[in-house]
């Protein structure tokens, strides 16, 4: 947070960029010694309230891992053409990503896959690329 550069100092009593990165780290510091501390503090909780191991986990674990590889590939692609028309491919494979991770842990019902994966994918870009104009 301190390393950011800035292309003007800010007056004294004014913020500038590295204000609110470093408040974060510092608190995100600070919280995490009071977690550390109660964790070494505080006995060990109990454990009975734990599922047995399930099978299929490291398949599961694997696979995402497979899903997120091939999420990062294609978005790293960035654009296409096809057609005449230059196409974003985030929001398709960021589609395609939260659906294939909705069918390895196990979707219930045709509802999860209608209504999680585009909406959220959406939203994430219309905020990130539309209104922040943070290139994806």
């Amino acid at each position: 947070a301190l390393n950011i550069s800035l292309r003007a100092e800010a007056g004294p009593g004014q913020i500038d960029a590295k204000f609110w990165p470093t408040v974060l780290a510092i608190t995100g510091i600070g919280l995490s010694l009071a977690q550390l501390i109660v964790a070494v503090v505080r006995p060990a909780p109990e454990r009975e309230d734990l599922d047995a191991l399930q099978s299929g986990g490291y398949r599961r674990v694997g696979a995402t891992l497979i899903a997120t590889a091939l999420f990062v590939v294609a978005w790293n692609i960035g654009t296409v053409i096809a057609f005449g028309y230059r196409i974003q491919l985030f929001p398709i494979a960021a589609t395609v990503f939260l659906a294939v991770l909705i069918a390895i842990y196990g979707a219930r019902s045709w509802k999860a896959y209608a209504f999680f994966p585009l909406p959220m994918a959406m939203l994430s870009y219309l905020l990130f690329s539309v209104v922040l104009r943070i290139p994806l």
